[in-house]
């Protein structure tokens, strides 16, 4: 289970980046990583348990939600991700188990939470790297 925040889709800021000079991957490479911290940090909240159950809770799919970049000469991914066997019945939207649903949120709940902050990150790095 994991999200990938990519500079795929942004070709048009990253040529006015390289027309400026800039080298833009580096420009970019911080506010995606920034953003994926947001998601990882979001997934790694679990939900109140419910009363009256009697598991105990270990805290291991929280701690399992990592961040990796991934860098070629014209592309950058940031991934998070977690490697629980059970995470994606837990956290994954197209895959969370039906007694999780409405409890624990999801990797699409986590993007469209920080969807607006992500996107403001990377367009004022951009703006303030082609001044």
């Amino acid at each position: 289970m994991s999200v990938i925040l990519t500079t795929a889709g942004i070709e048009d800021a990253i040529d006015a980046l390289q027309k400026r000079g800039a080298k833009a991957l580096d420009v970019l490479e911080p506010p995606l990583r920034r953003g994926a911290l947001r998601i990882e940090s979001t997934m790694k909240v679990y939900p109140q348990q419910k009363k009256g159950t009697r598991y105990r809770r270990t805290g291991t799919l929280g701690r399992r939600w990592t961040t990796k970049a991934e860098r070629s000469a014209t592309r950058l991914e940031v991934e998070v991700g977690n490697n629980t066997v059970y995470g994606p019945f837990v956290q994954s939207a197209a895959r969370q188990a039906w007694m999780h649903k409405g409890a624990w949120q999801t990797d699409d709940d986590a993007v469209e939470r920080n969807r607006d902050a992500i996107i403001t990150d990377v367009q004022r790095t951009v703006i303030a790297a082609m001044e």
